[in-house]
């Protein structure tokens, strides 16, 4: 019904500018019609208050598109349709075969054209029941406020631009749609409907499938999750705050991807730099007193936090009676395991104090799993009827159970001394006779201590 087109096919035209179309109600009059306003290649427009109504067949009821090259040429500027206004939209194209609002675009095998970009909807109605209520094909930037789509067949459709032989040219890219409610798919096309390079970080081509994009949608009138197909890339949440999409990603020598804080006061301090694409740590939480950093909860009876207490992180369970369990993987703890604050298995393993068997081969501590358990190999001569190891500082004492594991139906061994909390004493026992007996040179004793 209106077209305004930029004129093409020499280098000496140049864009209209500043388009203005504002109060018109559109009238299809029953599909006789075929497209209701059409825009190619306008730089700045201003299009307001308009309505669509009585039905349009031409395959858009709002095109912003552009021009094609004629021979090769269009005008001596960008082709792309750029800093369109759209405000207070109005279309109804129930029971017709077209698009409510297309953005289009058009690029030759050698990357010349442009598209629809930098454009701007606020406070629009778009219902049907055939076509798309938006449809992109290869546009970018563009912006959406407060635009509702009831089309339960298409309601929004992100898709890149393909030329004739189906060559992903441009990508439908940076689209941003905020307080967005819709009852049909919302759909951000990738490689099972299109031949595009599936999305990568951190810079894609322009040939990947759909990416950058995101939508915040209205979850209180029941908008569907959006649909992401393999390969395309799409941020949203709702008004629930439910988040889909949300890539935490530090950058060198600035920040992490997050600060999560308790005070503004305290984010300088926890403004760590990160390595690009989190190859560091990404995300930091920042508190200075010990209230919960996380909490996990099961919405039943099972609560669990991870929270500061008084500088130490500790897990802890708050409401419920299950476990920690660690089922996939074994529990590697590097510095010991306390219980209730006190040493259990100190990581260290114990040290020769004195005696054992001097000289001859060198005698050490063989194998070692901390203080939980250990191997001494003995000297090979000179030997002694006792041998005093050095500990990890228990809370109060060491037991320790002993074994000659070389010549066991002689030797028998026992733990002796006084208490201490940083030694231990084992004397070598004669099995027949039950006396004090030297050890003998180079045999093996297996040992296992607990402190208390």
């Amino acid at each position: 019904m209106l077209s305004v087109a930029s004129p093409s096919g020499s280098t000496s035209n140049k864009k209209i500018a500043d388009v203005r179309i504002e109060g018109i109600t559109f009238n299809g009059n029953a599909g006789l019609a075929k497209d209701g306003v059409y825009l190619q290649s306008i730089l700045r427009g201003k299009l307001s208050d308009l309505a669509f109504v009585g039905g349009f067949t031409g395959g858009n009821t709002l095109s912003l598109d552009i021009v094609s090259a004629v021979s090769g040429v269009t005008f001596g500027e960008s082709t792309s349709l750029q800093n369109v206004e759209v405000d207070n939209l109005w279309i109804d194209n129930t029971g017709f075969n077209s698009n409510g609002v297309y953005l289009g675009g058009y690029l030759t095998a050698a990357r010349l054209g442009g598209n629809a970009s930098e454009n701007i909807f606020r406070n629009g109605i778009i219902l049907g029941n055939a076509g798309c209520g938006i449809y992109s094909y290869g546009s970018d930037n563009n912006r959406f406020e407060d635009i509702r789509v009831f089309n339960s067949v298409c309601s929004v459709d992100l898709q890149p631009s393909h030329d004739v032989g189906n060559t992903v040219l441009y990508s439908s890219n940076g689209m941003i749609f905020n307080h967005y409610a819709g009852t049909g798919p919302f759909t951000a096309r990738g490689t099972s409907s299109s031949a595009c390079v599936a999305y990568t970080t951190p810079l894609p081509a322009n040939d990947v499938c759909s990416y950058a994009n995101y939508v915040d949608t209205d979850a209180t009138n029941s908008t569907p999750a959006p649909v992401i197909e393999a390969g395309a890339q799409l941020a949203w949440d709702t008004n629930r705050n439910l988040k889909s999409g949300i890539v935490l990603m530090g950058q060198a020598t600035i920040r992490p991807g997050v600060v999560v804080t308790e005070a503004a006061s305290t984010a300088g301090g926890c403004d760590a730099a990160a390595l690009v694409n989190g190859v560091n740590t990404s995300t930091y939480i920042c508190n200075t007193n010990d209230a919960s950093l996380l909490q996990f909860d099961d919405l039943g009876s099972e609560r669990f936090a991870l929270r500061f207490n008084t500088g130490d992180l500790e897990f802890k369970r708050l409401a419920g009676a299950k476990k920690y369990i660690f089922s996939d993987a074994p529990v590697s703890f590097g510095a010991g395991i306390q219980n209730n604050g006190n040493l259990l298995v100190s990581q260290t393993p114990p040290t020769i104090a004195s005696g054992g068997c001097t000289t001859g081969s060198a005698q050490s501590i063989s194998q070692s799993n901390g203080s939980a358990a250990f191997e001494i190999t003995l000297g090979g001569a000179t030997c002694g009827s006792t041998i005093t190891l050095t500990m990890a500082a228990a809370p109060h004492n060491w037991v320790c159970d002993a074994h000659n594991i070389t010549t066991p139906a002689s030797n028998v061994l026992d733990m002796t001394g006084a208490a201490s909390t940083t030694a231990v004493v084992l004397t070598n026992y004669v099995r027949t006779t039950g006396v004090a007996g030297n050890f003998t040179g180079a045999d093996k004793l297996a040992v296992k201590c607990s402190p208390y």
